[in-house]
């Protein structure tokens, strides 16, 4: 089913939460990348993300109840693959990425700001999806800084752009 649903757009999730790293508790941001997301109301205005339940990011986000898509410009390749490459519980991959991080402004938690633009969103529903589960965010704000060819996940670490 995957070569039959590509390419789809590629956008980094943003998160922040109490984990347990080497048995402390610590605040951490993460970020990971994705391809499953979409808008799914108009009114009230929800977007959902899809997220393995074994992933860093789902902790975060279960413990927080907010995240952040932040959508993404192909100059950003190399960085997405850095944040599907490296695990979030031991990585601070906005180091990593070297990408710019600014706490949102109606949410806990850091934006990229080398982003296209961003939607803040606070959980309002989770649905679990077999292995993975599904978030529904209400959107408290959404920003569209430029508009740039965007990035799409043929599969694997291959990519392309809009045209």
């Amino acid at each position: 089913m995957t070569r039959l649903t590509k390419p789809r757009q590629t956008v980094l999730i943003s998160s922040k939460g109490e984990a347990d790293i080497f048995g402390k508790q610590i605040l951490k941001d993460n970020l990971t990348a994705i391809d499953q997301h979409m808008s799914c109301s108009n009114n009230p205005r929800l977007y959902a993300i899809s997220l393995s339940k074994t992933s860093f990011s789902y902790k975060l986000i279960n413990e927080s109840n907010v995240f952040i898509v932040n959508f993404v410009s192909h100059n950003l390749a190399e960085e997405i693959k850095i944040c599907l490459t490296r695990h979030g519980d031991y990585t601070d991959k906005f180091k990593e990425t070297k990408l710019t991080k600014v706490e949102g402004e109606k949410v806990d938690c850091p934006l990229v700001k080398e982003a296209l633009g961003h939607l803040e969103c606070e959980v309002v529903e989770e649905i679990e999806t077999g292995d993975h589960i599904v978030f529904i965010g209400k959107v408290l704000k959404e920003s569209l800084k430029e508009d740039d060819k965007r990035l799409f996940h043929l599969g694997n670490h291959k990519f392309s752009t809009t045209l």
